[in-house]
Order: C-alpha cells, then structure tokens, then sequence
C-alpha cells in the first residue's frame, strides 16, 4: 500500500502510538493510500497547547508577582507620602498658630503705639497751651510797653534812650518766648530730678538719725 506522511524524520520520542497495516494475503486491484497528516497526533498536539498554555500561565503568575510587588511598593510610597503629608499638617497647623500668636501680638502693640500716640498728642496739647500762654503774656507785655512808650514819649522826651532800651528788651523776651517750650521741658526734668534726690534724702538713714537728734535740715 502506498502511504504518506508529512514529517520527514519520525520521532519515537514524541509518539503515543504506532499504527501497522497488515494484510493476509497480497493485495491487488486497486491499491490502498494511507494518509497520516502531522496534526492528527491529537493527543501530542494538546500535550504542545497545554504547554503553550503552561508558558503563558507561568508569564501571567510572573507579571502577577511583578504587579504585587508594584502594589506593595506603591504601598510603601503611598504610606511615606501619607506620612510627609502628616508631617506637612502638623507643621502647617503649628505655623498658622504661631501667626495667630502674632497677629494678636500685632493688635496688643497697635494698641500700645495708639495709647502712646494720645500721650503724645496730650503732652503736646499741653506744651501749645502752655506756648500760648506764654504768647498771651509776651502779647500783653508788648501792649503794656507799647502804651507805656506812647506814655512816656508824650510825657518825658528825655527817655528816649531809655525806652529804645526797653524796645530792645521787648525783642529780647520775644525771642526768648521762642526758647520758652526749651526751658518748660528742661525745668521739668529738673523738677523731676530734684523731687528724685528730695526723695533719695527723706528715706537716707543720716538724715533720719539727725531728725530724731534735732540736727540737720528740715526736709
């Protein structure tokens, strides 16, 4: 009988079966073909799918492992940045209290610098009082000298020298009326200085001896 097969080269190794085609006596009239294609090995070919199929198992649980790692990973990032994120609160949360510590530090010394600022502005109420009293006194004395210059003029011609003297002191005191706020302040730090040293002389300890003695000033 005349067969084919589509392999060249047999391969024992790789067979599940052998097939023999025998005959009791010779054959005759028309001859028997026999056609044996490589793929009717079903059993070697499931074996080779089920090896595909092994492979491409094996390659999944390898990209599953890889993408566990990944996620345990990302697991790991993720719960650093969770942390620095925490730590960023924490920071961001002691910041804004210390900025509201500042901005009530900054109302406290707005206040201080407003309270400040009425002092100032009473002290300098009370030195331009002052200045105008002084400036209603040197005006009254102004006037007084005037009139007495009309006085004196009409009454004595020989005092003529005497009250150009007189003007030139008018113009003096003017002047030292500008010096006047100067001398308000200088006498009052020596008032204060002196009320220090009067008070730094009651409490000393000599002068209350020679109290009980009967000597030394009368304070």
């Amino acid at each position: 009988m005349e067969a084919r097969l589509d392999a060249s080269e047999t391969a024992p190794d790789e067979s599940h079966f052998f097939v023999a085609v025998c005959a009791r006596r010779p054959q005759v009239g028309n001859p028997a073909f026999v056609y044996v294609p490589r793929s009717a090995n079903v059993l070697r070919e499931r074996e080779r799918h089920i090896t595909v199929l092994e492979n491409e198992l094996a390659l999944k649980d390898k990209w599953l492992n890889k993408s566990q790692a990944d996620l345990v990973e990302f697991d790991r990032e993720h719960q650093k940045q969770k942390e620095e994120l925490e730590k960023s609160n924490r920071w961001a949360d002691e910041l804004n209290k210390l900025l509201a510590e500042r901005d009530a530090r900054i109302v406290e010394l707005q206040a201080e610098i407003e309270r400040d600022h009425e002092n100032a502005r009473n002290v300098v109420a009370g030195f331009n009082r002052k200045i105008a009293e002084l400036e209603q006194e040197g005006r009254e004395k102004a006037q007084w000298a005037m009139d007495t210059d009309a006085r004196l003029s009409a009454e004595i011609a020989a005092l003529t020298e005497e009250l150009a003297r007189a003007q030139a002191a008018i113009e003096q005191g003017e002047r030292d009326l500008e010096e006047r706020t100067v001398w308000a302040q200088r006498l009052d730090r020596e008032k204060q200085d002196l009320e220090q040293q009067l008070a730094m002389v009651r409490i000393s300890r000599w002068v209350k001896l020679g109290r009980r003695v009967g000597l030394g000033p009368v304070v």
